[in-house]
């Protein structure tokens, strides 16, 4: 009786560590499936570079003054995003106060407002710089780009909200 109990366990315990064995194989692979996924895809510069070369048909002196344009753009955007970043965790702490006053909550409110007027200025002359090195020819598809680029940026919230149900909208509503 207690060598078929035995080798039960023993049974028992192979199935374990074969189980625990494919678990562990199964997500070492899934981490680097993902990394080989973000390591292949190209960043969104050599994308929208690609773009402006071959739909826009960019040369490469107007690739040049585009990379020293977005260079300047990417490191002055960067503080304006962590300012908006800190007013955002600076309005939603107000939440732990027992007694906020609206004018308080309003004040915070009007901080991230003036945040994101400066992150949209800032992407407005960004993208008016770049205007301003296409040829007359060029400005249509530039402007076509342009479109599509903001109605991505403004959908993206969007996509947020359909994602998560609890920030979904009512069909009435829209």
């Amino acid at each position: 009786m207690n060598t078929s109990r035995n080798k039960i366990l023993l049974f028992l315990i192979g199935i374990l560590l074969v189980t625990n064995v494919v678990l562990l194989v199964f997500f070492v692979n899934r981490d680097k499936r993902k990394e080989k996924q973000h390591t292949n895809r190209p960043s969104r510069t050599a994308v929208i570079r690609s773009y402006l070369k071959d739909s826009i048909g960019f040369n490469d002196q107007q690739l040049a003054q585009f990379d020293k344009i977005r260079a300047t753009h990417d490191e002055s955007i960067k503080p304006l995003f962590e300012e908006m970043r800190q007013a955002k965790m600076a309005f939603y702490t107000l939440l732990k106060e027992p007694a906020v006053t609206d004018s308080a909550s309003n004040a915070a409110a009007a901080v991230i407002a003036e945040k994101q007027k400066a992150v949209d200025m800032a992407f407005y002359k960004h993208f008016q710089d770049v205007r301003s090195i296409c040829t007359p020819a060029q400005q249509a598809g530039y402007d076509s780009l342009i479109q599509q680029i903001v109605r991505r940026m403004v959908a993206s919230t969007r996509r947020g909200e359909q994602n998560n149900p609890h920030l979904r909208r009512s069909r009435s509503f829209d």
